[in-house]
């Protein structure tokens, strides 16, 4: 860990003071070993969905500064072990260099293959040192650690990712050949045909194109079933286990929708999901190592923090399960960048007393290790520093908006409902999923068994009140293949849970992305499933339902014949009454419930629907035929682009325009330290937000930060021309003073260079401005005094 000064130009009264942080080389370890457990991950669930034929062992990085720390490495990827495996290392050679290091073994300790993968073309990198350490530790094998080309790119700073890239590659084709020939590998691979990789065979080109883009890698709480982290000084390894040791290691995959998982199992594995949902993909993925590409600043002090946190509690959650006791150095870290949080709060005025409550609590924490709780405090200080996480909605906004391709001019049939009304049961249901009932916590829940559309793997259900779907999920569902005599098939939708509470980050998203989706398919059937709960006495789940129609509809009443109601688990000896509660309910509304006509409308409707008829549905019981001919009868909506509008919350845009002042606040305290990198990272966002929203008020904001940023440069600029435009004619020379004060002035018109040609165009003079006014001002004093 290094300590280092703040950029240049950036010391002010405030912040004289040094400030140590996370060096680089850390930043990019996590980057590097968080990225390949993601590839790991995504490798196995696209070509190995059985599992791996040979484990796979991720090796901590080596740093190439710290003496032993490789034939340590080799140490751990040998001892202790008596399976066919592959080990995967690291390497940081200097500066922003990475190579990847790949080592195999038939059994034991008996090592047949060693490959380094110099991603960097034209490498200065020399390999004596790690040649040397590799045929010390293994100077009675007969094998040598060997160069593997594959992925380069002249630049070292994409070396990282691509060394992510080419040992996935790497492994993957070791993968295959045992796939096919299980007696091959280690054996003689260099002499074997090469299968094509998954990057191969999904069209990747050899040339490297997207490297300024490219995609964060996530730790999830999935990454728990597959891996195992052990002590440092014991096994330093995460491990991707072969398909019996995840059915051994299992912590939270309770989804596999399996009927042979017994109950008792069941309550377990879902226990520890509920317990640990800190570690969620979603709320793992905003923690991205975005980091990596911030500013100094609070925000990337707290997004450290919170990574290190989240891989904390990972650990923590396999000492759960398998007793084994991690001592782990990013405690350390934790540490010192809860120091450097500190020191970013008081330099950016963002202290208060509900912040330092927060850090004293996480002080006291750290004693005892309770990370769960320390992540729910730095959960407090994040919404307090940034009430909405932009990073995150931006890249939920980009899922969404890859989501919404997936039904761009198709027919399709949108489930609508508030969170836990059964959208994702009832997909389950008509795709021909069969059910069976278990308990969790205590709570019946059923589980979709037996699933026949692989569609629907992709949709979950759980017991809990939070939503399961985080995007639009589009299922083709072929009549005939659920017993419908009908030709063709439909294209069902399953969305979000309004009212998610999730967040104010996926609301927005959704609220955004859904209707993009919406708007560019052909026809839409709309389906409102109305769950026995939601309903309550006063009808609030109705109502709520139809603030949602108003906000995402230009006209519902006119489009009230387009839906279709299904009322989803109500007893059975209820389900005749739901034609009299809806009539009574109507009967007796309030005089301000009258006023609500949206509300009216739609319960007027859902009368007359459940007349003749009622649609319930009960998964153990019914048919999935009934409601697909229905369906299918049901006029659909024709012009959704005309039809639906873009809606977000109430409470989710209270919370934008709470972020919109936060910014506003910020930039105007970063200018007084002359901080324009933080400036300009504030901009870019409200630009974006903008350019996404199209909104006056996120417009006015960006405008108004313009402006107060001109104005302050110009006055800058101004102050300083008088220094030399009122240079008394009596004296010839500057002081000192004077000098330093001009220099200074330009020093800042530099910093803010960037910033004017991305931000403030013409606005505010070129930093070169300065330096012609004083050659102007100086060629007329030289004629001043030739002059005399």
């Amino acid at each position: 860990m290094s300590e280092c000064l703040l950029p240049q130009g950036l010391q002010s009264s405030e912040n004289t003071k040094q400030v140590t942080y996370l060096d680089s080389s850390t930043e990019h370890k996590i980057y590097i070993e968080t990225g390949l457990i993601n590839a790991l991950n995504e490798l196995k669930t696209d070509r190995f969905s059985e599992g791996f034929q040979i484990p796979i062992y991720l090796l901590a990085s080596v740093d190439a500064n710290i003496n032993g720390e490789f034939e340590k490495r080799l140490k751990e990827a040998t001892e202790n072990n008596c399976e066919k495996r592959i080990a995967l290392i690291p390497y940081h050679a200097e500066n922003s260099h990475w190579i990847g290091i790949l080592l195999g073994f038939k059994e034991s300790q008996n090592i047949r293959l060693a490959e380094y993968i110099d991603p960097v073309s034209n490498s200065q990198f020399v390999s004596d040192k790690i040649q040397k350490e590799f045929n010390r530790y293994y100077s009675d094998h007969n094998v040598i650690l060997s160069s593997k080309k594959l992925e380069t790119h002249d630049n070292p700073t994409k070396s990282a990712q691509l060394t992510i890239r080419n040992l996935i590659k790497r492994a993957e084709e070791l993968q295959s050949i045992e796939s096919n020939d299980s007696n091959s590998l280690f054996d003689d691979s260099k002499s074997r045909e090469v299968i094509p990789t998954a990057y191969e065979s999904r069209g990747a080109q050899s040339k490297v194109s997207n490297l300024d883009s490219p995609r964060r890698p996530s730790t999830t709480d999935s990454d728990l079933d597959n891996i195992k982290s052990t002590d440092e000084t014991n096994f330093s390894f995460l491990m991707l286990s072969t398909e019996q040791q995840i059915e051994e290691y299992q912590v939270s995959e309770t989804r596999d929708f399996s009927s042979s998982t017994s109950d008792d199992e069941t309550e377990y594995s879902n226990s520890i999901v509920q317990e640990e949902d800190f570690t969620n993909e979603e709320s793992t993925e905003s923690l991205d190592n975005y980091f990596l590409y911030m500013p100094e600043c609070s925000e990337k002090s707290m997004a450290k923090l919170m990574h290190l946190c989240t891989q904390l509690l990972m650990n923590e959650a396999v000492i759960l399960e398998d007793n084994i006791v991690i001592a782990n150095s990013r405690e350390r870290e934790m540490k010192k960048e809860l120091e450097c949080l500190k020191q970013r709060l008081k330099i950016e005025e963002l202290e208060s007393p509900l912040i330092k409550r927060s850090i004293d609590k996480i002080g006291v924490d750290m004693k005892v290790n309770n990370w769960k709780s320390i992540y729910t405090q730095l959960e407090k200080i994040s919404k307090l520093i940034s009430p909405l996480n932009i990073q995150q909605l931006f890249r939920l906004i980009d899922k969404v908006n890859d989501a919404a391709k997936l039904v761009k001019g198709e027919h399709i049939i949108l489930l609508l409902g508030n969170t836990g009304s059964g959208k994702s049961t009832t997909i389950h249901f008509v795709g021909g999923s069969k059910f069976e009932q278990r308990k969790v916590n205590g709570v019946s829940h059923l589980y979709p068994i037996n699933i026949k559309n692989p569609d629907l793997r992709k949709i979950t259900t759980s017991p809990s009140a939070q939503s399961e779907t985080q995007y639009i999920t589009p299922v083709r569902i072929v009549y005939k293949d659920v017993g419908v005599e009908i030709n063709g098939s439909i294209l069902v939708c399953d969305s979000p849970g309004f009212k998610d509470n999730r967040g104010p980050e996926i609301d927005i998203a959704n609220g955004i992305g859904i209707i993009k989706a919406i708007k560019r398919c052909t026809s839409v059937k709309i389906v409102i499933l109305i769950s026995y709960m939601s309903l309550g006495d006063r009808f609030d789940g109705v109502k709520d339902l139809a603030r949602l129609l108003s906000g995402m509809m230009r006209d519902v009443k006119d489009n009230l014949d387009r839906f279709t109601y299904i009322f989803t688990k109500y007893p059975t000896e209820k389900r005749d009454e739901i034609h009299s509660l809806l009539i009574n309910a109507y009967n007796t509304l309030s005089e301000n419930d009258k006023r609500n006509t949206i509300f009216v409308d739609l319960l007027q409707d859902m009368i007359d629907k459940t007349r003749d008829k009622t649609l319930t549905l009960d998964p153990l019981e019914d048919n999935p035929r009934v409601i697909l001919r229905t369906l299918d009868k049901v006029r659909a909506i024709t012009h959704p682009k005309e039809v639906f509008i873009y809606s977000v919350a109430d409470e989710s845009n209270n919370t934008l325009k709470d972020q919109l002042e936060n910014d506003k606040a910020n930039i105007k305290s970063a200018i007084k330290r002359f901080d324009y990198l933080f400036i300009k990272y504030k901009l870019d966002q409200l630009k974006h937000l903008n350019q996404i929203f199209r909104d006056d008020n996120i417009k006015g904001v960006y405008d108004e930060c313009i402006k107060y940023i001109c104005e302050h440069l110009s006055k800058e600029y101004d102050g300083a021309i008088s220094i030399i435009n009122n240079f008394p004619e009596s004296k010839i020379i500057l002081t000192d003073e004077n000098i330093k004060n001009y220099k200074t002035c330009i020093d800042h018109a530099k910093l803010a260079e960037q910033l004017r040609k991305t931000h403030l165009g013409e606005k505010v003079v070129h930093w070169t401005t300065f330096i012609e006014q004083l050659n102007n001002v100086s060629n007329v004093r030289l004629e001043q005094i030739r002059e005399k």
